[in-house]
């Protein structure tokens, strides 16, 4: 493997979540982590979800604390009450 980048979308956001987590780097911003920007967009109470240019330009203005705001929103995504709600809904709609 010549180029570890080439492997496509995924693992940049697993460097940058192995940068957070295990380096415990603060300004790390894994812009293309799914749940981060299904927490941005509810808690900017956005339509659509943003796009990881989109939570680049966010994720600049909490710089050089970017790994911090990334852990709260994760903590949001995670305690999401409506997020536990339809999961639970889905998993009983067969019944």
């Amino acid at each position: 493997m010549s180029n570890p980048l080439s492997i496509g979308t995924t693992f940049p956001v697993c460097l940058d979540i192995c940068l957070l987590m295990a380096l415990r780097r603060l300004d790390v911003w894994p812009s293309g982590d799914l749940a981060l920007a299904v927490a941005a967009q509810r808690v900017k109470r956005l339509k659509t979800r943003l796009t990881p240019d989109e939570l680049d330009a966010i994720g600049a203005t909490w710089q050089p604390w970017r790994a911090i705001a990334a852990r709260v929103l994760w903590h949001y995504y995670l305690s999401d009450q409506t997020r536990s709600v339809r999961r639970l809904d889905a998993s009983h709609s067969g019944v």
